[in-house]
């Protein structure tokens, strides 16, 4: 989150520096990109009356790739997909304010997502963009341990509230929450500004509302979790790059991101209980090196 709010004070700062004089140059590009991605996702609700809460951070390499097509004089499309290629293994630990840690597990994480939005030039290299981003996030849990908190205070805690007992999962299970995402930014690319500088220069700050959120999980495989504009996403863009041969340029990318989504309502999964997915928390940063070919 403070990684994000300095890109944003720095894109107003640059952004309040920079001479738009000139003509648009409105042209199309691709770029292909490979890099790191670490993410912390974290959950927090309540337990026997307690806050329950976990985080965990993992690092796996990606791959980027985006391309531009102008359509009219001063608007164009993006259409952008980045992908994990092989998902890293991470340590989960699930803390109560009460007992201590509960339980332990592995996790692996792998996200697939796909932007398009429309951009419309304000200033030759400033433009404004609005569009959806489409992503899901599938977790893989396994290897269940007990944690090292009082697991018997816990026990009989439940007991007395006439609640079964605290029991560690067995096997894998696996959940995957998809978003559908609504986006407004404000870009500065200085290649729209000027196509014949050897170095190019980008920054760019972007917020979104999920329209649409949904979760499912293995252990109660015919529930679904849906929600409908609750929580909120940022996003913030910094990169540099060095014309290397003609059309061709070599570009790095530093992006970081931050979202949040609400506690789901509880769904009935019967014998008097009920279910629901916890309040979420996702942030992290991306690097890349990219190559861009202009058309």
């Amino acid at each position: 989150m403070k990684s994000i709010i300095g890109l944003i004070a720095l894109f107003l700062t640059l952004i309040s520096n920079i001479s738009f004089a000139g003509e648009l140059n409105n042209k199309a590009f691709s770029t292909f990109g490979l890099g790191v991605e670490s993410i912390s996702f974290s959950e927090t609700t309540k337990f026997v009356g307690t806050d329950l809460k976990q985080t965990a951070t993992t690092t796996s390499p990606i791959q980027r790739t985006s391309g531009y097509t102008p359509v009219g004089e001063n608007t164009g499309f993006y259409l952008t997909t980045t992908s994990t290629l092989s998902a890293s293994e991470g340590n989960e630990s699930w803390n109560t304010s009460a007992y201590g840690e509960v339980q332990t597990n592995k996790r692996k994480l792998q996200i697939v997502n796909l932007s398009m939005a429309g951009a419309y030039h304000l200033r030759p290299g400033l433009h404004a963009t609005v569009g959806v981003d489409i992503n899901t996030l599938s977790f893989n849990r396994f290897a269940f341990a007990t944690g090292s908190g009082d697991i018997s205070k816990l026990q009989t805690d439940l007991a007395s509230q006439g609640k079964p007992a605290f029991t560690i999962s067995q096997g894998a299970i696996t959940e995957d929450l998809t978003n559908i995402i609504l986006n407004i930014g404000l870009r500065y690319d200085s290649f729209f500004a000027s196509a014949d500088e050897p170095f190019r220069f980008i920054v760019g700050v972007q917020a979104g509302i999920p329209a649409y959120y949904s979760a499912e999980n293995t252990s109660l495989p015919d529930l679904t979790w849906e929600e409908y504009f609750k929580g909120f996403d940022l996003n913030a863009e910094l990169g540099a790059g060095v014309k290397i041969y003609e059309r061709f340029s070599f570009l790095g990318m530093f992006e970081a991101f931050y979202s949040q989504r609400d506690e789901t309502s509880r769904i009935d999964v019967g014998n008097g209980l009920s279910a629901r997915i916890p309040e979420t928390e996702t942030k992290g940063f991306r690097v890349t090196a990219n190559l861009n070919w202009v058309f």
